[in-house]
């Protein structure tokens, strides 16, 4: 059986969609899912297995230890989903050649016109 990789930087559980994603393809595909444990209650759904990585009050260990989760499970898998997170094109520039599935919700809403482009136009870059 094929797996799927879905990386989300919230807490499997309270992200509707990742939930969702998971409870939907896990009949067909063996579901990993990596992101960070801040401490809330912990959500089990049968067939997903979850990968926790530790959350610390230090920003660049947090980044490390995340990016270093992730290459290790995307080498281990057959299809990756990423829902979006600042930085996260790093794991498509590492992985050139993998097909990534980039889910984007929305595009910045700021009223400040400067900042709404700019923004946005890094997504498009991602």
């Amino acid at each position: 059986m094929k797996t799927i990789l879905i990386i989300n930087k919230q807490q499997f559980g309270y992200l509707t969609d990742v939930v969702k994603w998971a409870e939907t393809i896990r009949h067909s595909y063996k579901v990993k899912v990596i992101c960070f444990d801040v401490g809330y209650k912990r959500i089990n759904v049968d067939g997903v297995d979850v990968t926790y990585v530790p959350y610390s009050r230090f920003f660049v260990l947090n980044a490390i230890l995340f990016y270093l989760f992730c290459v290790i499970n995307i080498m281990r898998t057959d299809g990756v989903i990423v829902e979006y997170f600042s930085g996260c094109s790093l794991l498509k520039k590492i992985f050139r050649k993998r097909i990534m599935l980039l889910d984007v919700r929305t595009l910045s809403v700021s009223e400040d016109s400067l900042s709404r482009s700019s923004y946005n136009r890094k997504l498009l870059e991602t």
